[in-house]
């Protein structure tokens, strides 16, 4: 049971990074790609290649955290 519960967790993982990337896709299309929702800069290339479907900027990131907390 245990292990099921792991497996429940590693596919929704997989299920929520495979809707980022479909959404990053479709920010290709759009030639949205690599700007920031928020403050429509461009993304560093370094947090692309960490993350390639970034929707933010590290800086809009950064405040989106602090803003849950």
């Amino acid at each position: 049971r245990e292990n099921d519960d792991v497996l429940e967790a590693l596919g929704g993982i997989a299920r929520s990074e495979l809707e980022k990337i479909n959404i990053a896709l479709e920010r290709i299309e759009r030639d949205e790609y690599g700007i920031c929702a928020a403050c429509k800069k461009p993304i560093s290339e370094e947090r692309l290649k960490a993350i390639p479907y970034a929707e933010r900027c590290i800086n809009c990131a950064d405040k989106e955290i602090d803003d849950i907390d």
